[in-house]
């Protein structure tokens, strides 16, 4: 993939610092501590702090979690979980609230496609079109009340990086008659759907998602926290696909967050990219720096342990310097989740992302987050 710069966009561009609190809904709740299971009605926007999270396997049981806190020294604030759609993933009610009494907020980066669970592989078979048309509704509205009767609060990442090509919902791979043709496989980018004055596969995304959130309001699930997150590359790096082409409105997102990857190298070729760079050079400043009515989290974020494929790079410093950046510099940055899984056996650009990819890692890792400053709980209305 190719990084994108964001040209004149100001990477410590000042952003809100006072109190506030997650919209959630029609409500807007203050917000005092709790870690327990009564009722959260908002999460709260740290005035001088950042709430502290990971990615470290598909629903974990608690006692990995427990042992993954020992390992970094901390607890963790945020949990984030991938999930498909579909009849075999409805909504886990019972692995949330575990996770709730635990002392985590749940997150789920939820994957508009199908999942074989025999081959372990997405079946990408939704696409942007069907979700419009309102195909997908009553598991929509099923899963929608399952979240209401849940009633903590839950980050919600919906169909992710949707300005890159990986994923079926992205806006590259909704273009023609009926979105199902890749944006090079059509004579005309804007003709088929909607404003022709808007490149198709970005408006189709917009209204999928506007289609969802109001099937939510209307079920009442107004614990949801909608997360809106692009990726850090625009693919492909077209003038139409830029991450706020795809921005469904300040009404239907509550937090903005992207996806923040140092993958080392690429295609066999060094390609170690410093936080700084990564922050300032890609969708990642954009996205920071126009948003600023929004908490803003890196929503999955790591860095590779090697810089080629024989050669390990520093990922001790990487991450020392990460964190220092943050509090220093992006004070905005509200939110941080590590995508901690050993990913190498999947190929392509896939790395050890492990927090513990190395001794060196873990402990420039845990020497971090001891900064009081990475919140370990969320702060919430009882």
């Amino acid at each position: 993939m190719a990084a994108v710069a964001a040209a004149g966009l100001g990477y410590y561009a000042t952003r809100p610092s006072e109190e506030r609190t997650t919209k959630l809904g029609a409500e807007t709740m203050t917000v005092n501590s709790s870690s327990t299971m009564e009722a959260c009605r908002g999460i709260s926007i740290p005035t001088n702090g950042c709430y502290l999270g990971a990615y470290i396997g598909d629903f974990p049981a608690v006692q990995e979690i427990n042992r993954f806190a020992d390992m970094i020294g901390r607890h963790l604030a945020i949990l984030n979980l991938y999930l498909a759609w579909g009849d075999n993933s409805l909504f886990p009610s019972k692995e949330l609230t575990s996770y709730v009494a635990n002392g985590q907020t749940p997150m789920i980066s939820w994957k508009p496609v199908l999942w074989d669970s025999v081959n372990k592989r997405d079946i990408p078979t939704i696409g942007l079109q069907d979700i419009i048309e309102g195909r997908w509704d009553n598991y929509l509205e099923r899963w929608a009340e399952d979240a209401r009767a849940f009633g903590h609060p839950l980050f919600l990442r919906l169909a992710w990086e949707m300005n890159g090509d990986s994923f079926r919902h992205c806006g590259p791979n909704n273009f023609g008659p009926n979105g199902d043709n890749k944006w090079n496989e059509v004579d005309d980018l804007y003709r088929y759907y909607g404003d022709p004055k808007r490149p198709d596969g970005p408006e189709r995304y917009i209204d999928a998602w506007r289609h969802v959130r109001d099937l939510f309001e209307r079920a009442g699930a107004r614990n949801i926290v909608w997360v809106w997150a692009p990726g850090f590359e625009n693919w492909p790096n077209e003038t139409w696909n830029t991450s706020e082409s795809y921005y469904p409105g300040d009404e239907y997102v509550d937090w903005v967050g992207v996806t923040l990857c140092n993958h080392g190298y690429v295609d066999g070729r060094p390609q170690w990219r410093s936080f700084d760079a990564l922050f300032s050079k890609t969708e990642v400043s954009r996205v920071y720096t126009e948003h600023t009515s929004k908490p803003f989290m890196l929503a999955e974020w790591t860095c590779s342990q090697a810089e080629s494929s024989q050669t390990s790079g520093d990922k001790a410093r990487w991450i020392t310097e990460a964190f220092r950046d943050i509090k220093s510099k992006c004070t905005g940055v509200k939110a941080v989740l590590w995508f901690s899984k050993d990913m190498r056996a999947w190929g392509g650009n896939e790395r050890d992302w492990r927090i513990d990819s190395s001794p060196e890692s873990l402990g420039a890792y845990r020497d971090a987050v001891s900064d009081p400053y990475f919140l370990d709980h969320i702060t919430c209305h009882e």
